[in-house]
C-alpha cells in the first residue's frame, strides 16, 4: 500500500507549476480566427515552456482550510510569485470528482522554471522567507490537516485568453481528462486548429474566462489512465452549464461550410477517449507580482 507523502516536505516546499516538460516543443500555428471589432481574445500555442504541477490533496478539517492556508502557504507562494520563481499558485476544492477519489482539494502551480517544481527549503529558511509571520500553531494545524496523495506534471500546449491576460484563471474550472492512445492521432490538430478558435469566441461572448490544453508529462508509462487534458476556466458557476458549440463554430470558422463543420465535429470523438470531467472551485491563490 502506498503511503501519503508528508505534506510539509512536498506541499509547502515543492509546489508545482504549469506546463511543459523537457525535450522540444513542436511549433504549431492555429488557423486565423475572424474576430469582431473591439476587445479581442487571443489564441496562442505555447512557445516558452510552462510547467504545471497538480497535487491532489486529502483534507481534514475542511471548514478550517481557508484560514490555515491563508496563514501558511499563501504568503510563501506569493513571495515566490514576487521573486519570479513561479507564475501563479492556486488552491481549488472539488465540487465534482470521480467515484472513489479521496482528494478534496487540488493545488496548482505554474512556472517556467522546472527546478522550481521540486525546490525544497529547510523549515528555518522558510521561517525567514516569511519574516517569521506564520504562527507556530498554524503550521502545526496545517501539518495535520492535509496529505498529498499524488502529483502530476503537465505541459502547456496552447491557450485561449481574454485581452490583456497572460494566465488562464477563473473562479471555477472543468478539467477534462482525455486519452489519445490508440485513437486517430489527430487530437492536437483538432484541439488547436478547430476547438481553440471556438473557445476564443466563447471568451468574446462572455461565457468563458479562458481555456488551455495540457499534455501529461509525469508520471509516464502505460499505467496512466489519460495522456492530455483540456481545462475550461469560468467566472461563475452558471457559465459551466454549456454552450451552443455549433453556433460558436460558425462564428470561429466562417470559411467552413456546414458539411465541413460536421466533419470536424465527427472527427473529434475518434481522436481521444474521454476518461472523466471534474468540476473545481478556486478558494485561494496568489495575485500579480507585488
Amino acid at each position: 500500500m502506498k503511503h501519503p507523502i508528508p505534506i510539509l516536505s512536498i506541499l509547502v516546499f515543492a509546489f508545482f507549476a504549469c506546463g511543459t516538460s523537457s525535450g522540444s516543443v513542436s511549433k504549431h500555428t492555429p488557423q486565423p480566427v475572424t474576430q469582431p471589432a473591439g476587445a479581442q481574445a487571443t489564441a496562442s500555442v505555447s512557445e516558452e515552456r510552462v510547467y504545471v504541477q497538480i497535487q491532489y490533496l486529502e483534507v481534514q478539517y475542511a471548514s478550517l482550510m481557508n484560514e490555515i492556508l491563508s496563514q501558511t502557504l499563501l504568503p510563501f507562494q506569493q513571495q515566490r510569485v514576487n521573486n519570479g520563481d513561479i507564475l501563479d499558485w492556486s488552491i481549488y476544492e472539488t465540487l465534482i470528482s470521480g467515484p472513489g477519489d479521496r482528494y478534496g482539494m487540488i493545488s496548482i502551480t505554474k512556472t517556467t522554471h522546472y527546478n522550481e517544481l521540486f525546490r525544497e527549503f529547510s523549515a528555518s529558511e522558510n521561517h525567514r522567507n516569511l519574516g517569521g509571520t506564520v504562527p507556530r500553531q498554524s503550521m502545526m494545524s496545517f501539518h495535520g490537516a492535509i496529505r498529498v496523495l499524488y502529483s502530476e506534471i503537465w505541459i502547456l500546449e496552447g491557450t485561449a485568453l481574454p485581452p490583456g491576460d497572460d494566465l488562464a484563471q477563473g473562479n471555477y474550472l472543468t478539467k477534462n481528462y482525455l486519452d489519445s492512445r490508440g485513437r486517430s492521432g489527430e487530437h492536437r490538430v483538432l484541439e488547436l486548429d478547430f476547438w481553440q478558435p471556438i473557445h476564443v469566441k466563447r471568451i468574446e461572448n462572455g461565457i468563458l474566462n479562458a481555456w488551455g490544453m495540457y499534455t501529461l508529462s509525469k508520471p509516464g508509462g502505460s499505467s496512466r489512465k489519460y495522456t492530455y487534458s483540456t481545462i475550461d476556466y469560468y467566472e461563475t458557476l452558471g457559465d459551466v452549464a454549456g454552450f451552443d458549440s455549433r453556433e460558436m463554430a460558425r462564428l470561429a470558422h466562417p470559411e467552413l461550410s456546414e458539411d465541413e463543420l460536421s466533419n470536424f465535429f465527427n472527427r473529434t470523438g475518434p481522436s481521444r477517449t474521454a476518461w472523466k470531467t471534474e468540476l473545481w472551485r478556486r478558494i485561494l491563490g496568489t495575485s500579480s507580482p507585488e
